[in-house]
């Protein structure tokens, strides 16, 4: 009899536990949200402090109960786990909410913010800001890792990510089903600097240019290992748009199957690439030393699955450096994720932020 109370007891401890949720009005916020008061309702517009730092638990799910923003002119570290995501969403997602809005924070003295295995998803960038449905970033380089930006909409430009004068690290980073009247359905730069490492942009959409990535005015994109498919804009430049003397150079990356055109480039814009596959790229300008047009064969691209089969032309086709090799230590694969070589230890990606161990076997 004791050991069945003691059951009822651990059940009914972690069911109060499940269902705890915290309000957060309008104001500025601080200190640390816990996994044990998620998930947190925000009901209001919240801004951290120049002189602040929030810090999320894994697991915190940060849902908005109206179309507010979260504006960040401190510290903002959400750092989940795989096993913990943390979730910034909307409580209705036909409204949605107004994203995370990064400003000044590389003159007021402040570390950057850090965002990992983190999903950011429903924001919608309407009215008189209406850039960067997700994540809106001014005067600021912050750090991305291991996190999903999906769902989100901007009625200007930057379904995902806006970025102006910012210079942010994106490393492990899924971008799809984000939409922009505007340019860059996935990305918009403008002055800005931004590096992307194993970044998958998919299924987005604009109706001007850059369906994946538009930029704009003087911006500098390094793209290593980056998969950028499926696609589309209206005017053109449906993967990446690089326009108004702007650079673009691309490394190890596929860039296939986005709708009229794969890359565009207006005004002075310039586009590099090394050891990439490319649709269509054969005799154009930028088609470097090791690029390839060939199908990359992705496991299921209709659904988001960008890995690549056993039959892929990527395999071991991207720079031959030894500084890039992959996981399992064989020569470097194109595109964001990485073939598991049977016999070889490392890591394989099942999903955005999943992997699982890989066990050495006999070939």
């Amino acid at each position: 009899m004791k050991r069945i109370i003691t059951i009822l007891l651990v059940t009914l401890l972690s069911a109060s536990l499940s269902f705890a949720q915290t309000h957060i009005p309008a104001g500025d916020v601080s200190g640390t949200w816990t996994f044990a008061g998620s998930p947190y309702i925000i009901d209001g517009e919240i801004t951290i402090p120049s002189d602040s730092t929030l810090s999320v638990e894994p697991g915190v799910i940060v849902q908005f109960s109206d179309h507010f923003k979260l504006i960040v002119y401190g510290r903002l570290i959400a750092d989940g786990n795989a096993d913990s995501l943390i979730t910034f969403t909307a409580e209705d997602t036909l409204t949605g909410w107004f994203g995370l809005r990064f400003f000044n924070t590389n003159t007021n003295g402040q570390d950057a913010s850090l965002l990992s295995y983190c999903i950011l998803e429903y924001g919608k960038a309407t009215g008189t800001a209406s850039s960067g449905g997700a994540i809106y970033l001014e005067n600021s380089d912050e750090d991305f890792e291991d996190v999903t930006i999906c769902n989100n909409e901007a009625l200007g430009f930057g379904g995902g990510i806006y970025m102006i004068n910012s210079n942010p690290n994106l490393t492990d980073v899924s971008i799809y089903n984000n939409t922009a009247v505007y340019d860059g359905g996935g990305i918009f730069c403008y002055s800005s600097i931004p590096t992307l490492i194993r970044i998958t942009i998919n299924h987005n959409t604009t109706e001007w240019y850059g369906g994946g990535i538009a930029c704009f005015n003087n911006s500098d994109l390094d793209l290593v290992n980056v998969t950028i498919s499926k696609n589309i804009a209206d005017y053109g430049g449906c993967g990446v748009a690089c326009l108004y003397n702007s650079d673009v150079t691309l490394l190890n990356s596929i860039i296939w199957d986005n709708g009229i055109n794969e890359i565009c480039t207006v005004d002075n814009g310039s586009i590099s690439a090394t050891y990439s596959d490319i649709k269509d790229g054969t005799g154009q300008s930028y088609f470097g030393e090791g690029c390839i047009d060939a199908d990359p064969i992705f496991v299921n691209p209709a659904i988001g699955d960008f890995n690549l089969t056993a039959y892929s032309p990527c395999i071991d086709a991207g720079d031959p450096d030894p500084i890039y090799n992959d996981p399992d230590g064989t020569r470097n694969d194109m595109g964001a994720h990485h073939f598991q070589q049977a016999g070889l230890l490392g890591t394989v990606t099942f999903a955005p932020g999943v992997t699982g161990n890989v066990e050495e076997v006999e070939i």
